[in-house]
């Protein structure tokens, strides 16, 4: 059998599949083959190494583009086969092959790489299609790659390839890929493995943070990391670990970047608010507080979500070159674009004319990438804007159920995780506790409604009138001035219900299989907590909180039911325990929990320590942290009282150390009669009244 390949050139005219009418041919030089007999493998290998219109078979004869470094591949190919290719040498010594450094090019703008193929190099262009995240620009006629995949590009065409090689000459990706590689580095420790690096941060800091503020390594790491992303980045680090804290720095470190825009959760506004006039005095804040709120020019706006689509003009105007996205999964649902959701898009749209988008959430990765893409779309738009089908089908595992797209899923999980290495830092509890002292305190204020605040205020006038009638009557009784905060402290437990259980769900949804304490100290403060899980999860939908798996512990529970509900607890069998500090605060073991929330304080600084020693993992490596959560009712007694009592805690006599709970109690009351009268809150007289029921 004659084995030898006959060659023919021919002119191929086709046209696009777009030009229905045939209005604009293209042409192609090709080369068509001949071969004696049949050969299916043959066949098979140059469809395969050759993908079309590489190689192409239109029914009649198989051909291959007049391109030298085509013909030259499937000469190696027929060989293989055992084909003379003699008359296709000769052939391919008479095309002239553009040189490389034409061929090819590489240029940098903005967040991407613009790579110029030749466009008859078609091994190379589908090696290039098969990257989900690179465009063809039309005009420039390149594909558009963003420089966060040059790692990748460089894999898919080898360090070999002439594109690889112009890469590394590049001053800018060159420089992109060092960062990349130390942030990556950074992402898998949790704190900085650099010395000098560290130091540098901590130089940098103590210059504009007051002298008492200082972060631990961990966080250092945190915001050299935003820094390296060039302030594009997701802080997922776990809950109670500092992400306001390294956002707030790295904002403190670029004051280019002010005005800063906040955007978070209504029951973290106020927080946010005291966090920055703590850690920047010298920063002006204003809180929007509703739909008609007037801004000022101001450092620092503070904005809930529910707020942020009625007040998006007066956001826009602020000109924030710095958004901080705090508890980002909020905006997981873009809607459709006849429905959409209001807040999202708003914010979206803010965060889309800033040079700086900071994203915080300890549930960033989650079984479901769809909920993550709003986040990556804000954080790099170069990569994710307009990608939202390329992103479903990739890592969505998207497809048609004959009646809608199901895009819910999740696929390729592993590939994603990779590529959120680049802009993501996230450090569990567990690998920053050495770094973190035996207890972490947190006070968290809690913003109640306008009616619920306007009850607290009618006890507080009630007590005044009831003062004034017993001055008229010769005097207030013993124990007067005592039972009236005692009340009003209860007052303000009652307004913490509903924060309380906001609270258990962020808690429980990134952390669902850690059980938690809720201490408090009114029996229908507790039981009120319970009731509002419970009148939540008979709501239609709702998966949030499960309030058959909570039990309570206060002074009416038996014995034998208290051991019970703590070896459930202990077993992980129950979601959390509701109880009583002075019922709870010893005598019991509840290891299983690092974290315990306090919905009421107590008088006695002592108690509350033995409550948070109930659940320290004392003698456990490298577990001996607690985080103790304390709710703090905006415009009520209990703002002074925490800060009373935070400002005494090391000085005050405690039950701990052997003294007298009658005491403090007494010294933290006159405190507060004092504040509350310097702040035109009670009558003058009652300066003179005393605090123990003694009096």
């Amino acid at each position: 059998m004659n084995m030898e390949v006959e060659v023919n050139e021919y002119e191929d005219i086709w046209f696009s599949k777009n030009d229905v009418n045939k209005r604009w041919p293209n042409k192609d030089i090709r080369v068509a083959l001949d071969w004696k007999g049949r050969n299916v493998g043959l066949y098979k290998d140059l469809s395969a190494e050759l993908p079309y219109p590489s190689f192409k078979y239109d029914g009649s004869r198989m051909s291959v583009l007049k391109d030298k470094h085509t013909v030259l591949r499937a000469m190696e190919i027929l060989k293989r086969h055992g084909y003379d290719t003699t008359e296709l040498k000769s052939y391919s010594n008479g095309i002239t092959q553009t040189s490389e450094s034409d061929a090819y090019s590489i240029s940098v703008d903005g967040n991407s790489m613009m790579v110029g193929v030749p466009r008859n190099d078609l091994d190379i262009r589908y090696k290039i299609k098969s990257m989900p995240n690179r465009k063809w620009d039309g005009l420039s006629k390149t594909w558009v790659i963003p420089l966060s995949d040059s790692s990748k590009l460089i894999s898919v065409l080898g360090e070999g390839h002439s594109i690889s090689k112009l890469m590394g000459e590049c001053e800018e990706i060159s420089e992109y890929m060092v960062r990349k590689a130390e942030r990556i580095a950074i992402s898998g420790a949790s704190s900085l493995t650099d010395e000098n690096a560290l130091n540098d941060m901590r130089d940098r800091l103590s210059s504009v943070f007051p002298h008492d503020r200082e972060l631990y390594p961990f966080q250092y790491a945190g915001v050299r990391f935003v820094e390296l992303s060039d302030g594009r980045a997701i802080i997922g680090d776990d809950m109670g670990i500092g992400k306001t804290i390294q956002a707030l720095a790295y904002a403190a470190l670029h004051r280019e970047l002010w005005p800063v825009l906040v955007i978070c959760p209504a029951n973290v506004k106020y927080n946010w608010a005291k966090e920055i006039r703590a850690w920047l005095p010298d920063a002006t804040v204003q809180v929007v507080e509703g739909r008609k709120h007037s801004f000022d020019r101001a450092d620092f706006t503070v904005v809930n979500y529910d707020l942020a689509s009625y007040v998006q003009d007066g956001l826009e105007k602020i000109g924030a070159n710095l958004v901080i996205i705090d508890e980002s999964h909020y905006l997981k649902n873009k809607g459709t674009k006849s429905k959409p959701v209001k807040r999202t898009v708003a914010c979206m749209s803010v965060a889309d004319k800033a040079k700086s988008v900071l994203c915080l959430s300890g549930t960033a990765i989650t079984n479901r990438p769809l909920e993550l893409f709003t986040t990556l779309e804000m954080v790099k738009p170069s990569e994710y804007k307009d990608q939202y089908w390329p992103y479903v089908k990739r890592y969505c595992n998207a497809y048609h159920n004959g009646f809608a797209w199901d895009v819910k899923g999740s696929s390729n999980i592993d590939e994603l995780h990779e590529k959120l290495r680049d802009i993501m830092i996230r450090r569990l509890k567990e690998e920053v506790l050495p770094e973190l002292p035996d207890k972490v305190r947190q006070f968290i204020p809690a913003v109640p409604s306008e009616s619920d605040l306007s009850k607290y205020k009618r006890v507080h006038r009630s007590w005044i009138r009831r003062y004034e009638s017993y001055m008229q009557m010769g005097g207030a009784p013993k124990g007067f001035v005592l039972n009236m905060l005692t009340d009003l402290r209860h007052e303000a437990g009652k307004l913490k219900v509903s924060p309380t259980v906001d609270w258990l769900e962020n808690y429980k949804s990134q952390n669902p299989d850690t059980p938690v304490v809720v201490f408090f100290h009114h029996r229908d403060v507790g039981q009120g907590v319970l009731d509002e899980m419970a009148r939540r999860g008979n709501q239609k939908g709702y998966d949030k909180l499960n309030y058959k798996r909570w039990r309570v512990i206060d002074g009416n529970t038996p014995p034998i039911k208290r051991e019970k509900y703590i070896e459930q607890f202990q077993m992980g069998t129950i979601d959390g325990l509701l109880c009583s500090t002075i019922a709870a605060k010893e005598g019991i073991t509840l290891t299983a929990a690092d974290t315990v929330l306090f919905v009421e304080r107590e008088w006695v600084p002592g108690w509350e320590e033995q409550a948070e020693d109930r659940i320290r993992r004392i003698g456990a490596e490298g577990k001996d942290t607690v985080w103790a959560i304390y709710l703090s009712v905006v415009g009520t007694i209990d703002e002074r009282f925490d800060r009373i009592v935070e400002s005494k805690r090391e000085v005050v006599t405690s039950i701990l150390n052997g003294g007298d709970d009658y005491e403090t109690r007494t010294n933290i009351g006159k405190e507060l009669i004092k504040e509350m009268v310097e702040a035109g809150e009670l009558p003058e007289e009652m300066l003179g009244i005393g605090v123990s029921s003694d009096s």
